[in-house]
């Protein structure tokens, strides 16, 4: 990490802007270094006024969510982590599309939008993302993925240090199994952020709703479990899971330092004793190159990794 210190003054980002935090804090895993900066944005606004800010400093930022699909090194981040909580939700009165902010998580609008009798994502139930990930990275299960139901989004993005915010319809984002437009970029330090999404869900009655939610709950019981993070790998073709290719190569004795697959959910790392973001990410290789020694099936993680490795 750099010494160097940068003046953020705190009338500009209020009191909620944190110094030398540890990553680990806030990850599922509770692996990764300490971050410069730490910042939490409950609004779109203040969403917005961050990552403004970091562009005038030309600050790395990174905005995450729930932090469930990325791994910070060891070494940290030598900029500002804007923790995404904005949490607006517009129910359309006259149609069934739904206005919604990328912090919302998905459990919260898969409930709020069946007390509306309006369904069509209960395939996600048990996914511990928020709205903005999950665009991010269309996230699905069952050939449905969120993708299918975006009819457009808001972005803000990064024009050489001048920000701008754009909306386009749901093809700009090319949305692909399990990727992106946004998602093939990489993780860049002042790449371009999800503001709000607008959804086209499905008339349902409000108890088939929730027997769906039971139904893809009971499946999902893995997130429940402390210090674990789940569906490491895309699933490589719409014939076969992830899971199913990595049974079959036996993955499930893996550990490396503290990071071992979850028994009986082989897609899934958990963090049993002190792991290290190393630790993982070596683990995720392991597990790759059993696959493809016993079954030449090459996977792709849907993570991504930041920081010096």
């Amino acid at each position: 990490m750099s010494n160097q210190t940068t003046d953020l003054p705190v009338n500009l980002l209020g009191e909620g802007l944190k110094e030398n935090v540890q990553f680990s804090l806030c990850s599922p895993l509770g692996v990764g270094g300490t971050v410069r900066y730490f910042y939490v944005a409950t609004n779109i606004n203040q969403l917005g006024n961050a990552v403004a800010f970091a562009c005038r400093q030309n600050i790395p930022y990174l905005v995450v969510g729930r932090c469930q699909k990325i791994i910070l090194s060891d070494e940290g981040f030598d900029g500002i982590v804007i923790k995404n909580e904005s949490n607006n939700i517009i129910f359309s009165p006259d149609s069934s599309e739904v206005i919604v902010d990328s912090g919302v998580d998905l459990p919260s609008l898969i409930n709020l939008s069946a007390g509306r009798d309006l369904g069509g994502l209960e395939f996600l139930t048990g996914q511990p993302d928020t709205v903005g990930s999950a665009l991010y990275g269309n996230i699905g299960q069952n050939k449905l993925s969120i993708g299918d139901f975006v009819k457009s989004i808001t972005i803000l993005l990064n024009k050489g240090g001048e920000l701008s915010v754009e909306s386009y319809p749901a093809h700009w984002m090319s949305f692909g199994n399990g990727t992106t437009k946004l998602k093939n970029l990489g993780v860049t330090s002042f790449g371009p952020v999800i503001l709000t999404a607008r959804l086209q869900l499905t008339r349902r009655r409000k108890d088939e709703i929730l027997r769906l939610v039971r139904e893809y709950g009971n499946r999902a019981k893995i997130t429940r479990i402390d210090k674990a993070i789940i569906n490491i790998f895309k699933d490589p073709d719409e014939f076969r899971t992830a899971e199913s290719c990595l049974d079959l190569a036996r993955v499930s004795s893996l550990k490396v330092g503290g990071a071992r697959v979850l028994r009986d959910h082989s897609n899934s790392i958990v963090n049993y004793r002190n792991a290290k973001a190393g630790d993982v990410r070596a683990l995720i290789e392991a597990m790759k190159q059993r696959v493809v020694g016993r079954t030449g099936i090459v996977l792709e993680e849907s993570i991504g990794y930041v920081g010096k490795w």
